[in-house]
């Protein structure tokens, strides 16, 4: 699977309508991007942050799911 960054386009839709494997890589690019963050600052993580993030993965997840398929 090639990554795709969202650009426009569709929404994705509820997380309780996706699929086993896109909520899955959902959870895999919040992680992703969290431990970023942990490893180059040492403080908690505000919550508007964690926000743009957990938002950028349910985007960037469903374009990648739409584009193959």
């Amino acid at each position: 699977m090639t990554p795709t960054a969202w650009m426009g386009g569709s929404r994705p839709r509820p997380l309780l309508e996706l699929t086993k494997g896109e909520r899955t890589y959902v959870s895999y690019l919040f992680r992703q991007q969290v431990s970023t963050w942990l490893d180059f600052w040492f403080a908690p993580m505000p919550l508007d942050v964690a926000r743009i993030f957990w938002n950028r993965a349910r985007y960037d997840a469903h374009a990648t799911y739409r584009n193959q398929g």
